[in-house]
């Protein structure tokens, strides 16, 4: 649920204080990095999963393992400082979740023209070999990616797509505490859930009937690899390239039936899903694809 933190909180040096500013990483596999001022150590920043696992394949998914980061991160500091204050500031949380999709590339095809109201900017998406392999929502004090997070590395790997939320400064302490100005001093499992929930369920588009012919047909073009529509929104009016985007998602939402209500139970934690295990579990799937329906609209794969 939790990968990268970041916090200010006071750690005075037993002995040899670096001069004037610092910047170090205290630990490479967690990327345990500290900075500060003199004897002082004011910020830290960490990967919590690769503080408990050694890897951020697998997801922080308990109260418990959040606590244990927490705990080695402040034994690894307490070899050097001492703490001045127990109390954290976070500035930085990001929120991560994963989920199985087969293929990753049609979950992130269906947002590549979403757009989210936290968002200002237009959705960023980065290909490879002609495919969606990361959709990306760069806001003010928030970031939003989508990206294929297969581990490689492993034989038979998982499908698997990671959904991460950036939170920074105001804008995380205004999820967190409904409040700009009140700091937030510590992470609880659930709490961070719920916000990364009621973030997600605004990509939930309006509902469309069905699209006109020639809209259905830019739909299975794109589909198929053809990049049309943002060179077609490229020469459209502000207003009318967001409701076009807006009607596009939609289709897309329900031709392959994503609903974030369902992804995010709001009750309790989805299934845990870590993309370095081998253990088979039922995967998201989309429905098929029309043959007929391809066949007539002339869409020629890549």
């Amino acid at each position: 649920m939790i990968d990268t933190v970041r916090y200010y909180q006071d750690w005075e040096f037993l002995k040899d204080p670096p001069i004037g500013k610092f910047m170090f990483r205290l630990d490479a596999d967690s990327d345990l990095r500290v900075g500060g001022k003199n004897s002082i150590i004011q910020w830290v920043e960490v990967s919590l999963p690769r503080m408990v696992y050694d890897d951020n394949y697998r997801l922080i998914a308990s109260q418990a393992k959040i606590d244990e980061a927490f705990a080695k991160i402040d034994s690894i500091l307490k070899k050097i400082a001492k703490p001045i204050s127990e109390l954290r500031h976070f500035t930085r949380v990001d929120l991560v979740w994963h989920f199985p999709s087969a293929p990753p590339q049609k979950f992130l095809f269906c947002h590549e023209h979403a757009n989210h109201p936290d968002v200002k900017k237009s959705v960023a998406v980065y290909r490879n070999n002609f495919k969606v392999n990361t959709v990306e929502w760069r806001g003010d004090k928030i970031k939003i990616k989508m990206y294929d997070k297969t581990n490689k590395k492993i034989k038979s790997p998982r499908s698997v797509v990671r959904v991460e939320i950036e939170l920074r400064g105001t804008k995380l302490r205004k999820e967190f505490q409904n409040n700009k100005k009140a700091p937030v001093n510590q992470l609880m499992l659930m709490e961070c859930y719920l916000v990364y929930r009621a973030i997600l369920q605004k990509f939930r588009p309006k509902t469309v009937k069905k699209l006109k012919a020639k809209d259905e047909a830019l739909f299975h073009a794109e589909m198929h690899g053809f990049q049309i529509i943002e060179k077609l929104i490229s020469t459209m009016e502000m207003q009318a390239a967001r409701k076009f985007r807006q009607k596009f998602q939609a289709y897309a939402f329900k031709h392959y039936q994503i609903d974030w209500d369902k992804l995010l139970p709001a009750n309790s934690l989805p299934k845990k899903f870590d993309s370095i295990s081998r253990k088979p579990s039922k995967k998201f799937s989309f429905p098929k694809t029309n043959p007929k329906r391809t066949t007539k609209m002339r869409v020629r794969e890549i």
